[in-house]
């Protein structure tokens, strides 16, 4: 084997050396674990502030009404217009999440 070879070799060999213990300090009970990465959920449909959000929020007021709920249409996401989403969303056969996603979007047309 060349001078070369055995440096490389040796390199390899030490690499596999620092990989399996760092593999068998993982494996051993009590060891730290990595954390998961932190995912963040997309956000809400309701969390949108300042006025483009308040009048998206009216529009799904607006529309919720339009299908039979009785909201003060003031641009608040609140628990009432949630809780007619909610409801919107169980009469219409969709998941009733209290989020506006892309189904409930397209059966109330906002």
């Amino acid at each position: 084997m060349t001078k070369r070879k055995g440096i490389l070799a040796a390199g390899v060999v030490a690499v596999m050396g620092v990989a399996g213990a760092l593999t068998a300090q993982a494996a051993e009970p009590g060891a730290a674990q990595p954390a998961a990465p932190a995912t963040q959920p997309a956000p809400a449909m309701h969390h949108h502030h300042g006025m483009h959000g308040a009048k998206h929020v009216e529009r799904v007021q607006q529309a919720l009404n339009g299908n039979g709920a009785q909201l003060s249409v003031d641009g608040k996401w609140g628990p009432k217009t949630e809780a007619a989403l909610k409801q919107f969303q169980q009469q219409h056969g969709l998941q009733p999440t209290g989020h506006l996603d892309h189904a409930t979007r397209e059966q109330l047309k906002v």
